[in-house]
């Protein structure tokens, strides 16, 4: 599928015609120094991003990464570095497929720009008996401009749409789990808690206030939650037990209550654990 979409792209490309392009720029080293290398290095991973080997260096990274839901905090971390990918008909490359030429043509949902390429390859492919076609699809250049703008900003709407929806209904789903025990990685932070997931995937938030044995709070530079009289630190991946506190479908959000850290024999136990409701 790949292969195709860049064929069709290259093809369109070197007979000096415009396609919808899939367009995905490098990552923002200054967004990586922030974010996703603070990451790395609470996991004793030392990144070296340098010039133009951000592809092979991520790679390298998550190759170092056994743990399913430390990979998927990463991954979402460097995503988040990322220029989002945009239609346009000026082909920039696609860096994440570390591809010069790309436009999407076989996506199998259908989406408008494949559509909208599909229509200018049969144009193309129709050339010899009707070659004023050309002039056709090269005047549509201000029209694909447009065109890349509406269905990049849609694409954004539809996946904020969809992240919404599954914490609601993931949310829905914990309504009738109150006070059941789970196993949970921790897969990132904010200032009020710890964010965790389930190995359902399921994902909601040890908030600080319920860590009842220290006083947590998020160290932003080096992306761990720390203890204040303990100097105890959470990290990402840190394996716990926790139990469902709250989970409410209204405001999409689930919160736990911590049981105890998994990775310690000695852990520290929140004494208002809660039994399990039978």
């Amino acid at each position: 599928m790949v292969a195709t979409n860049e064929a069709g792209a290259r093809y369109v490309s070197d007979m000096g015609l415009k396609f919808l392009f899939r367009n995905h720029e490098y990552p923002d080293l200054e967004k990586l120094e922030m974010n996703f290398i603070p990451l790395c290095k609470s996991l004793k991973i030392q990144p070296r991003f340098q010039n133009d080997n951000y592809a092979h260096e991520y790679k390298r990274i998550m190759s170092l990464v056994e743990d399913e839901t430390v990979r998927n905090a990463l991954s979402d971390a460097f995503l988040r570095c990322l220029p989002k990918a945009v239609y346009a008909p000026d082909e920039i490359g696609h860096f994440g497929l570390s591809l010069q030429y790309y436009a999407q043509l076989t996506s199998p949902i259908r989406r408008l720009p494949d559509l909208i390429n599909e229509y200018i390859l049969h144009m193309i492919c129709d050339l010899e008996k009707h070659p004023e076609n050309y002039q056709t699809v090269l005047d549509m250049y201000e029209q694909l401009i447009e065109l890349g703008r509406t269905t990049s900003a849609q694409e954004k709407r539809a996946d904020q749409l969809e992240r919404d929806t599954n914490k609601m209904k993931f949310a829905e789903y914990m309504q009738g789990h109150i006070g059941e025990e789970y196993t949970a990685t921790v897969s990132g932070f904010s200032k009020n808690g710890i964010f965790v997931a389930l190995p359902n995937t399921i994902e909601g938030m040890v908030p600080f206030r319920a860590i009842n044995y220290d006083s947590f709070t998020y160290d932003e530079h080096r992306k761990v939650a720390v203890g204040k009289r303990s100097g105890e630190i959470f990290t990402l991946g840190t394996p716990l037990q926790v139990s469902v506190k709250r989970a409410s479908k209204s405001e999409s959000q689930i919160d736990f209550d911590l049981i105890k850290r998994l990775d310690k024999k000695d852990s520290k136990v929140n004494v208002t654990k809660k039994k399990p409701r039978r």
